[in-house]
């Protein structure tokens, strides 16, 4: 199988790059809105309807937005950890413990949902890390 750089649905993590995009109840701008989302908040692309994806949050809530109001993810911003913190599965305080990070160290900060940073260490793991 061949996808010539295209993104398939196996890569799944993407964040919103509009500002203010509304998680629709259907694949339509006509559609309900049932939950607000911000600039870099982490989505899971699960389905593909024409110019919309439907997409699944941390908290499990489903619904569609356009495309071209979400990426891929690729690349982050870089945050200092200055105490000991640890690594989650899943964006919930009492989600599995994937790492623990000692400080001083540094983790890319690719998204994020609620009151949690989507990261990746310097080792490649991805989780949660609470705000």
């Amino acid at each position: 199988m061949f996808n010539y750089g295209i993104p398939t649905l196996r890569e799944f993590n993407y964040k919103v790059v509009g500002k203010n995009v509304n998680l629709k109840s259907g694949p339509s701008d006509k559609n309900t809105a049932v939950y607000a989302l911000s600039k870099d908040t982490y989505v899971q692309v699960i389905a593909q309807s024409n110019n919309w994806y439907r997409v699944l949050l941390p908290n499990n809530k489903q619904g569609f937005v356009p495309k071209e109001k979400v990426t891929l993810i690729q690349k982050g911003k870089r945050l200092k950890i200055k105490q000991p913190v640890v690594i989650l599965s899943e964006a919930n305080v009492g989600a599995i413990p994937l790492a623990q990070l000692q400080a001083p160290a540094a983790v890319e900060v690719l998204a994020n949902f609620e009151n949690f940073r989507f990261v990746k260490t310097p080792e490649g793991v991805l989780g949660w890390l609470p705000i």
